[in-house]
């Protein structure tokens, strides 16, 4: 994944997978690769990032 160095896979679902990493400057993070780049599964991921932004919770997920 370029400058990402992945751990393993820690979920997978019908649109995307989900795998925990780390980027160059040693910061752990968690990856979410889109199986589907055609629009469908791009609007289904923007759906869900912005459903996520309006929710305040101390485990949220933040997006960069």
């Amino acid at each position: 994944m370029g400058e990402l160095d992945v751990h393993n896979e820690i979920g997978k679902g019908s649109f995307a997978t989900v795998s925990l990493v780390t980027s160059r400057s040693d910061e752990v993070c968690v990856v979410k690769v889109l199986h589907n780049q055609e629009d469908e599964g791009k609007d289904i991921f923007l759906k869900e990032e912005r459903f996520l932004n309006m929710c305040k919770h101390e485990n949220r997920v933040l997006f960069k």
